[in-house]
């Protein structure tokens, strides 16, 4: 899976950049394993990447998701960036995703 999206956040840092995120969920009878890479992008071209690992878990048409995150570097402002959290997310559609992404991060 392959999915676009906006980042809302009180964060400068953060805010209105565009993360894409794929991976592959591994699902028997609907619940199962999620693990993937993502990357975030900022108009001014500054990226950070990491990947996360987690949980789906689906019941009738309803999905949720939820796991862990690890930076593992940036670019420009954010260059050795590193940090960690958790996410949780509900599948609102086959297609849409919302998530909350927490955590710390640290730069170099």
């Amino acid at each position: 899976m392959l999915w676009y999206c906006c980042n809302r956040s009180s964060d400068e840092k953060w805010n209105d950049a565009t993360v894409t995120y794929w991976g592959i969920a591994d699902l028997v009878s609907g619940s199962g394993s999620q693990r993937g890479y993502y990357v975030n992008e900022r108009a001014n071209g500054d990226r950070d990447w990491g990947v996360f690992e987690g949980k789906i878990t689906t019941s009738g048409n309803e999905g949720t998701i939820e796991g862990t995150w690890k930076a593992s570097g940036g670019t420009g402002a954010l260059n050795g960036l590193n940090g960690s959290g958790t996410y949780k997310g509900r599948m609102v559609s086959p297609t849409e995703v919302e998530n909350t992404w927490e955590g710390s991060y640290q730069l170099a």
